[in-house]
């Protein structure tokens, strides 16, 4: 009694080999087009959430400054009796400056402009092509010393 050996011939094995290799190939492309998917959308969060923290840093900086004034090159912001802020417009670029320090603002500005002095208009391109528009107040601080000392000053003479 002889024992048959069992296993595949030459032919079988070598397209077992080439379905495997197509099948690694198609997976190790879906891998590569999900990583590229990935990056590009991780890079559209990134970019919106500068977009967002310069809009609100802005914001910050026009609603708590105290007076404004504009030149034709910068936008100067003033709050307290020492800090002094410039606004310019660098290469589509929204640049904040304090003394020796400079922060990015906003990338893609068109224009900035102030209006009368107790507004301040941003202008964007966006991928898209369009522009946008962003309004921000300039409401001076009310200075909590001058209502103290007219409060003193109106208990003395006991209006009623």
């Amino acid at each position: 009694m002889t024992k048959k050996m069992q296993g595949w011939t030459l032919s079988e094995t070598l397209v077992m080999m080439v379905v495997a290799g197509i099948v690694f190939v198609t997976v190790m492309d879906g891998i590569t087009l999900i990583n590229r998917y990935t990056v590009t959308k991780t890079k559209q969060i990134t970019d919106n959430m500068r977009l967002y923290e310069g809009y609100y840093l802005l914001r910050n900086l026009t609603a708590s400054s105290d007076s404004v004034s504009s030149t034709e090159k910068r936008i100067r912001l003033f709050h307290g009796d020492s800090m002094i802020i410039d606004l310019l417009e660098i290469d589509s670029v929204l640049v904040a400056r304090n003394g020796l320090r400079v922060d990015t603002l906003i990338f893609g500005v068109s224009r900035l402009d102030l209006v009368g002095n107790d507004s301040l208009i941003l202008s964007l391109r966006t991928s898209r092509g369009t522009s946008l528009s962003l309004w921000f107040p300039i409401v001076p601080a009310t200075n909590k010393l001058v209502e103290k000392t007219l409060s003193e000053i109106e208990a003395k003479y006991a209006y009623e």
